[in-house]
C-alpha cells in the first residue's frame, strides 16, 4: 500500500485498512466497524430497474402518506363538527325548557288573584338626583334645595352619614319639600 491509513477517531497512522475489513484501532481502541459499513452503503450503485422500482415505491409511499393525512384531517373536522352539533342540540333543549318555564309563569300570572293598581304604590316625597363630578352633600343641598343646611336631611334619606363620600354616577333621593 502506498499511503498509510489513519484512524478517523484518534488520527493514529499505520492502522489496517478499515475500509476493507473490520478493524479496532490499536491506539484508541475504537471499533471502526461502522466506517466499513458506511463504505459498503456508499459504494452500492443501483441498477436502472432498481431506481425505477424505488421511484415508484417512493411515489406510492408519498401518495399513501398524503391520503392518510387527508383522512385524519377529515376525521378530526367531522369530530369537531359533530361535537359542535351536539352542543347546539343541548342549547336548543335548554332554550325549549326556558320557553316552557316562561309559558308556565305567564299562565300562573294570568291566573293570579292579586291585582295591582297604581294606588297601591306609595307616594314618594323625593326626587332622584344623579351625582356629578365635584358634588358633595352640602353643594347638592344648596343647588337642589336652595340652602346648604339641609345636607343632613339628604344624608338621612339616603341612609348615609353626612361625612360619607359620594361618587359621580351615584343616585340620591332629594326631598321634594
Amino acid at each position: 500500500m502506498s499511503h498509510s491509513i489513519q484512524c478517523p477517531i484518534c488520527g493514529k497512522e499505520g492502522i489496517p485498512d478499515f475500509h476493507r475489513e473490520d478493524v479496532v484501532c490499536p491506539c484508541c481502541g475504537s471499533d471502526l466497524f461502522i466506517y466499513n459499513r458506511l463504505r459498503e452503503v456508499t459504494e452500492i450503485q443501483p441498477e436502472s430497474s432498481n431506481v425505477k422500482l424505488r421511484s415508484k415505491w417512493l411515489f406510492l409511499g408519498t401518495i399513501s402518506l398524503l391520503l392518510i393525512f387527508i383522512i385524519i384531517t377529515c376525521c378530526i373536522t367531522y369530530s369537531k363538527f359533530t361535537h359542535k352539533e351536539a352542543e347546539i342540540t343541548k342549547l336548543q333543549n335548554k332554550v325549549s325548557e326556558l320557553q316552557d318555564s316562561i309559558q308556565n309563569l305567564n299562565t300562573k300570572l294570568s291566573k293570579s288573584t292579586s291585582t295591582y293598581t297604581f294606588t297601591d304604590i306609595p307616594e314618594t316625597n323625593y326626587r332622584i338626583y344623579i351625582v356629578e363630578k365635584g358634588d358633595c352633600l352640602r353643594g347638592i343641598s344648596h343647588k337642589q334645595l336652595g340652602t346648604e343646611l339641609r345636607f343632613e336631611e339628604i344624608a338621612s334619606l339616603n341612609n348615609l352619614v353626612s361625612t360619607d363620600v359620594i361618587h359621580p354616577g351615584d343616585t340620591l333621593k332629594i326631598p321634594t319639600q
